[in-house]
């Protein structure tokens, strides 16, 4: 049976960082996804009831692996973002939607971080359930070599 919740992401964030995290957690979606700067969405239940507000909206369907019902994120007042999901009719990677998207944008702050600086970056794999690498290559100062 469907349920929906409502999960408040311990995330703070623009709309375009959102998107890109999901995209890169789902790249299928990019052709499914809607977007609304104002929030004008509607996601819609298993049983075709609907709730409005939403910025961001993955509509159900074998196209983007999700059953049921829709996946729609909200942006509170607050800055935070809220995620009405059906833990049961998304995709295994995204049962918990918090932890993924977490996990996703605090990689690309790894990387932009590492761009910002100059720094390449050498590994970037997931290393097993929870644990992610990203190893760059820090150029050191002739001054600060020891040995030299």
């Amino acid at each position: 049976m469907s349920e929906w919740m409502s999960v408040k992401l311990k995330l703070k964030c623009s709309l375009a960082v959102l998107r890109r995290a999901l995209l890169n957690i789902m790249p299928q979606w990019e052709k499914h996804l809607a977007i609304s700067e104002t929030g004008g969405l509607t996601v819609y239940d298993m049983h075709g009831h609907p709730e409005g507000g939403f910025h961001i909206k993955i509509p159900k369907g074998t196209a983007t692996g999700l059953n049921w019902c829709d996946l729609g994120f909200k942006l509170g007042a607050d800055g935070v973002w809220t995620v009405l999901i059906d833990p049961g009719g998304v995709p295994r990677n995204l049962a918990d939607i918090d932890k993924a998207t977490l996990d996703e944008v605090g990689k690309m702050r790894a990387r932009a971080r590492a761009a910002m600086d100059g720094l390449s970056i050498v590994t970037d794999k997931a290393a097993g359930q929870g644990t992610y690498i990203i190893e760059m290559d820090v150029p050191v100062k002739e001054k600060y070599k020891v040995g030299v």
